[in-house]
């Protein structure tokens, strides 16, 4: 069975239609970046949306975080994510070849969480999975547009104040049932 990536156990609050919408334009586009501020959502947005489309790729979603890291991480946490080992990369070439060879022979969606602090060296690996894995397509996440060729940017707003109400509610309730 192909990888489902693991949706947060709390509540998903709000969402429904922004939902709808990403998986929609994954659907439709190679390359979906939501943009946003920061804890926005665009996080668990992706994540449920990963879980929700999986299944038309024969691979599953896979979703990778450059939260923590920096420019120099990026390839190294996507190979990891990838499981693809060194002599690998070091018969390919570079990581990034290994990469492209990975992801050659895939149909999967591949998420990248927290682009904006690595948008150049991000950018560089999604024009090159985008013209050498034709199966990949891309749901990215960060603040600002990656600006690569096909991106389509999916603007993510704050909650309505009805649901930002009952989302703070469940989540009190959570740390406190009464």
């Amino acid at each position: 069975r192909a990888p489902r990536p693991r949706t947060p156990l709390s509540s998903f609050v709000g969402r429904d239609a922004d939902l709808a919408r990403v998986a929609e334009a994954v659907q439709r586009c190679r390359v979906v970046t939501l943009c946003g501020p920061g804890g926005v959502g665009k996080t668990r947005l992706a994540r449920h949306v990963a879980a929700a489309v999986a299944d038309r790729y024969d691979d599953g979603a896979l979703f990778v975080e450059f939260g923590e890291g920096g420019a120099a991480d990026v390839e190294p946490l996507l190979a990891a994510a990838l499981r693809l080992s060194d002599g690998r990369a070091e018969q390919s070439g570079s990581v990034a070849d290994g990469i492209a060879e990975v992801l050659a022979v895939r149909h999967q969606l591949l998420v990248l969480d927290n682009c904006e602090h690595v948008c150049d060296e991000v950018a560089g690996l999604v024009e090159a999975i985008t013209a050498t894995a034709p199966g990949v397509d891309l749901l990215l996440t960060s603040r600002e547009p990656v600006r690569v060729d096909g991106e389509q940017v999916l603007p993510i707003t704050p909650l309505e104040p009805d649901a930002a109400a009952r989302l703070l509610v469940d989540r009190m309730r959570a740390g406190d049932p009464a």
